[in-house]
């Protein structure tokens, strides 16, 4: 049975790993109406899906994470989980997949992962940005961690904070930067930069050497940016 056969029959759970399959294939004639049909699924469809998300080829797990990111709640827990995977690639996509559900659930597991400073630090950095999506489950805590980021690896997730959308994690995170030796240089809104591609100001430690420059605003991203191959 092709995949655009299966995809007008009716569905119980051992049709499941068909879908999959058809994700698998990344045919653009088929998957969306696949992932339609996985979240109607729920539930049963978020294990193989969270196995979908481990493959390989990173097309695959953009689409088994956006069918989780739809299926929302259930998949929240598993996701979660994910975030002690080995591999980086399958962490980051958890995190910015739960990011996008915006479930409080993922709060403390989130701040866990800010907090790590074992951790990729692009991975703190887009555990900020998830925590951001949540919003005002996650604010009392986020506040809390921002005082006490002091490790190496604390400079890009604390740069990320600069830009939350409330002003006392950004006054926060400014005053956790310059704590660290690193000068924030502040651009008001409507600046020339911000209407210049959307990026957001530079970074300059004590010595003014460039740490970061022109990094994109979190809501002009996509589940795609960091989707990297596996380690």
């Amino acid at each position: 049975m092709n995949s655009e056969d299966m995809l007008d029959k009716n569905y119980d759970i051992a049709s499941i790993s068909n879908l999959i399959t058809s994700l698998k294939q990344k045919d653009a004639q088929t998957y969306p109406k696949a992932i339609s049909i996985l979240c109607k699924i729920g539930k049963p469809a978020v294990s193989p899906l969270i196995q979908a998300l481990r493959a390989k080829d990173k097309d695959v797990r953009y689409l088994a994470a956006k069918a989780l990111e739809k299926i929302g709640k259930l998949a929240v827990q598993p996701l979660i989980d994910e975030l002690g995977n080995n591999n980086s690639s399958i962490r980051i996509c958890a995190v910015e997949t739960l990011g996008k559900i915006g479930d409080s659930q993922a709060v403390n597991s989130l701040i866990s992962t800010l907090r790590d400073d074992e951790e990729d630090e692009i991975i703190r950095e887009y555990a900020v940005y998830a925590l951001e999506n949540i919003g005002k489950p996650a604010l009392k805590q986020i506040i809390s961690v921002l005082k006490d980021l002091d490790d190496s690896g604390a400079i890009a997730p604390l740069m990320a904070a600069a830009h939350y959308n409330n002003e006392i994690v950004r006054s926060k995170a400014i005053d956790s930067l310059e704590k660290a030796g690193v000068s924030y240089y502040h651009i008001e809104p409507n600046s020339n930069i911000e209407q210049t591609n959307g990026k957001i100001p530079q970074i300059k430690n004590a010595n003014d050497v460039e740490i970061r420059t022109g990094k994109k605003q979190f809501k002009q991203m996509y589940l795609t940016d960091f989707f990297k191959e596996t380690d």
